[in-house]
């Protein structure tokens, strides 16, 4: 009898070849092996520290460790010894008899005595010199109703301090509620006590409400009245000896009221050089006839009013 298989076709013997015996064991070691492997994967990428699991443990090293900290212990202990000690070196030098203010000089007062300057700095001798912030000495001194401005300078070799001063000088008195010294700044520094010069033009018109509630409209009408106060004092004819009073009236114009009779002058705000000129060469005249006169108004361009007592008319 023939073999089966060299009789039957190429595609059986084909089909035959393939159907070999499956290896279970070899895939159930397999999906084993994943089952196991694949959370000890995920955990060294999540973990890094999982992956020296299976790492030798070294013994540690306490010897090593307790000298290296007592080293770094010794350091730190001995950097906080050496700030202090240099704290309380320097808190003593500060304090040493070499480095304490002999001398206290103040330069350049005139109306503001030395001891009431001396009184608003705090200062006196014997006191440390670095002990003397020379920005709050400076500010104290300030607060003075006379002083402008104030210099407080250290001299460590000559164990000094040096103060200079600069006062403020009145160039007017203003007439609120009180008469106040005014500079030339436009600052109102000081109430007007008695025994105060009064040889200053005073500067009426400005309501007290008005100045305070409105500070910086009130300094402008200040400082043009200051303006024509400054060109007056260039002045050789009609100067400002023979002013005695500035007024602002309602509407915000500018008066001169004359030593000589009173005579009203109407200046205006602006142009004060060009109108003064035009009174300089009328005032010889007018000088003539003060008794006459009513008031003269420059306000006018490039005239001179001059108002009569009389029924006649300008």
């Amino acid at each position: 009898m023939r073999d089966l298989n060299s009789i039957a076709s190429p595609k059986v013997k084909k089909c035959a070849k393939r159907r070999k015996k499956r290896d279970w064991g070899a895939l159930w070691r397999f999906l084993g092996k994943c089952f196991v492997e694949t959370p000890r994967m995920f955990m060294a990428w999540c973990l890094p520290r999982y992956r020296r699991v299976n790492q030798i443990v070294r013994k540690r090293d306490w010897a090593g460790i307790c000298r290296r900290f007592l080293l770094v212990s010794g350091y730190l202990l001995l950097l906080v010894v050496a700030g202090v000690c240099c704290y309380n070196g320097a808190r003593q030098l500060r304090n040493s008899r070499f480095f304490r203010v002999e001398n206290i000089v103040v330069e350049n007062q005139q109306r503001v005595s030395k001891e009431d300057i001396l009184e608003a700095a705090e200062l006196v001798p014997g006191m440390g010199l670095f002990n003397v912030d020379t920005r709050q000495t400076s500010f104290r001194i300030k607060r003075i109703k006379w002083i402008k401005t104030a210099t407080v300078e250290r001299s460590l070799p000559l164990r000094r301090v040096r103060i200079h001063v600069t006062e403020r000088e009145p160039v007017a008195i203003v007439k609120l509620d009180h008469f106040y010294y005014v500079d030339d700044e436009g600052v109102l520094f000081k109430m007007l006590e008695s025994g105060d010069k009064l040889d200053f033009p005073v500067i009426s018109g400005i309501d007290r409400e008005h100045f305070v509630n409105e500070p910086e409209n009130s300094r402008e009408f200040l400082m043009t009245a200051l303006q024509l106060l400054g060109e007056l004092k260039k002045r050789q004819v009609f100067n400002l000896d023979k002013v005695s009073e500035i007024h602002f009236n309602r509407q915000g114009d500018l008066y001169l009221f004359t030593m000589e009779g009173g005579i009203s002058i109407r200046m205006g705000t602006e142009h004060f050089s060009r109108k003064l000129d035009h009174l300089e060469r009328v005032y010889g005249e007018v000088q003539q006839n003060v008794t006459k006169l009513k008031g003269i108004d420059l306000n006018v361009e490039n005239q001179v009013v001059v108002k009569l007592n009389t029924s006649q008319g300008d």
